[in-house]
């Protein structure tokens, strides 16, 4: 995963990262927050993860507003 942040970065792609722990599986519930992988990165002193949204599928509403971050991670990349 590492290569492909990177790599997308480079590129001028736009990223987001987010977050699914919350959603149920009706055998064993709901999972623990994993790390921002876009924390991993830092450009100019910055961590990418303090430039690109992080959102969370459930508490965020995914569904409705995927669209919306979607257009957000376009406009930080520049496009």
């Amino acid at each position: 995963m590492n290569y492909e942040i990177e790599r997308s970065y480079q590129l001028g792609k736009g990223l987001l990262a987010i977050d699914i722990h919350n959603i149920r599986d009706p055998r064993i519930g709901s999972d623990f927050q994993g790390r921002n992988p876009l924390s991993n990165f830092a450009v100019d002193g910055s961590p990418l993860n303090f430039r690109y949204g992080d959102y969370d599928w459930v508490n965020d509403d995914g569904y409705n507003n995927i669209s919306s971050w979607i257009e957000r991670a376009a406009r930080a990349a520049g496009r």
